[in-house]
């Protein structure tokens, strides 16, 4: 299977760049789809630390140098389309296997976590598709049921002690 991945806010390139590693070492050809409204600029993203611990940094650097609205083809595993969208004004999606939902808090950008757009993403989901956010709150959790996910709390990433993990379960 040739997953293909989606992710709502690429920021510092972190999950792209994790996840290309991954389909390196597992031999997975990845289709990774990222929505961000406001990129870093080269400048910072030369600054970020990563490849010191994890290597590969003419890779790194290409997921920022990657043209935007256009699949690039990292390597032989890890192809990306950054999309340059607000994620709140898009109707349409990439189907995806599985979703990193990485926009910033509901306190602090409320209509990314609205009702609506966990419905968009249900919608764009493949069956049994995951969907995973850190964020735990009650609200988002409502909302991702509520569009149709089966959500269940699981143990936070590093610093964070719970996040959620939705499922896209289609009854046959």
């Amino acid at each position: 299977k040739r997953p293909t991945l989606l992710e709502v806010g690429f920021g510092s390139g972190l999950n792209a760049y994790l996840t290309m590693i991954y389909a390196i070492n597992n031999d997975l050809e990845v289709h990774y789809h990222t929505v961000e409204r406001y990129p870093i600029d080269d400048a910072l993203a030369s600054e970020l630390n990563f490849v010191s611990r994890y290597g590969r940094a003419d890779e790194f650097a290409s997921l920022h140098r990657a043209e935007w609205n256009a699949e690039v083809r990292i390597n032989d595993r890890f192809f990306i389309t950054k999309h340059l969208a607000d994620f709140t004004a898009m109707d349409r999606l990439p189907q995806f296997d599985v979703c990193y939902f990485d926009a910033f808090s509901p306190d602090k950008q409320p209509e990314m976590w609205a009702l609506d757009r966990f419905e968009l993403l249900y919608r764009y989901a493949e069956d049994e598709a995951i969907l995973t956010t850190y964020c735990a709150k009650g609200q988002v959790r409502r909302n991702m049921q509520q569009a149709g996910f089966v959500v269940e709390r699981i143990q936070g990433a590093k610093g964070k002690r719970e996040m959620l993990r939705a499922k896209k379960t289609v009854v046959k």
